[in-house]
């Protein structure tokens, strides 16, 4: 899930903490929980079907899918 993570938010321009060793630890439940509350939903920091769909959407809309 980190490479997904580390792959999508840059398509958002949302940084992604440096130095992680592949583990979900505070820093990215930190960003995870900023692009939450930024699309409207729960800002649990935990990245299930709601925040997947999310993220996807944005990227769409955004048209960064860099295909």
């Amino acid at each position: 899930m980190i490479d997904r993570l580390a792959d999508a938010l840059p398509r958002l321009e949302i940084d992604v903490p440096n130095g992680s060793d592949g583990r979900y630890d505070e820093r990215w439940q930190a960003t995870v929980r900023a692009f939450q509350r930024d699309v409207g939903i729960k800002d649990s920091g935990v990245v299930g079907a709601l925040t997947c769909s999310a993220l996807h959407r944005a990227i769409s809309v955004s048209g960064q899918w860099g295909c």
